[in-house]
């Protein structure tokens, strides 16, 4: 068994320890879990307040997000500065946003905003085979990832605070489109161009309207 996973037999489950957690898989499944609550469903809040508490450990003073637990002792390493934080900031701010733990809409829109201005970042790494290997340590699976949630993001701010943001976001993801109709940013076990696919899609509906 890799580190951090514990068994009690050769059948039993895995269990995950938490210091292997990332800021943007904590934000992913709070997300969910608030949708859960939303719907009326039971929701464990001691693991929400565990991992609220998580994400907020590891937003740093620009916005920015630790990679990971494990990272967050180290702020000053490039893919956790702002522009290698691009992706995976804005399921981390819309998380908090959603459970009452980011309260200024400002907050919400200096993220987004600051994807895009740094946005020639991600698109350096769109497409790339290998995670990491763009400036800022950019992987390309942030970027349609962090599109996704950029849209939500903008659907959340008040209509004085969008700007030119939903046509901006829209005019990429339109752009970065193949020929054969699919979106990919990623090589992932060979289900990548269904699940880019997917992101980009939902990041357009959110976009509509807006």
């Amino acid at each position: 068994m890799g580190a951090g996973v514990t068994t009690t037999s050769a059948t039993a489950p895995r269990r995950l320890r938490g210091w292997l957690s990332t800021s943007f898989t904590t934000a992913a499944a709070l997300l969910a879990l608030h949708a859960a609550a939303q719907a009326g469903l039971k929701v464990e809040r001691a693991a929400v307040q565990a991992a609220l508490a998580c994400l907020e450990r590891q937003r740093l003073p620009d916005g920015s997000y630790a990679y990971g637990s494990y990272t967050e002792l180290r702020p000053a390493a490039l893919y956790n500065r702002r522009q290698g934080s691009l992706g995976r900031a804005q399921p981390c701010n819309l998380a908090l946003w959603r459970w009452g733990r980011l309260e200024e809409p400002a907050a919400l829109q200096q993220g987004v905003a600051a994807l895009w201005t740094y946005h020639h970042f991600l698109r350096i790494g769109y497409g790339r085979p290998y995670p990491h290997e763009a400036w800022y340590f950019t992987a390309g699976y942030y970027v349609l990832f962090g599109h996704r949630y950029a849209a939500e993001v903008v659907r959340e701010l008040p209509p004085a605070l969008r700007g030119q943001l939903p046509a901006q976001l829209a005019g990429w993801l339109v752009e970065a489109q193949h020929p054969e109709g699919y979106w990919f940013d990623f090589p992932l076990y060979g289900y990548h161009e269904a699940c880019g696919t997917a992101l980009a899609l939902l990041a357009l509906q959110q976009l509509l309207g807006c």
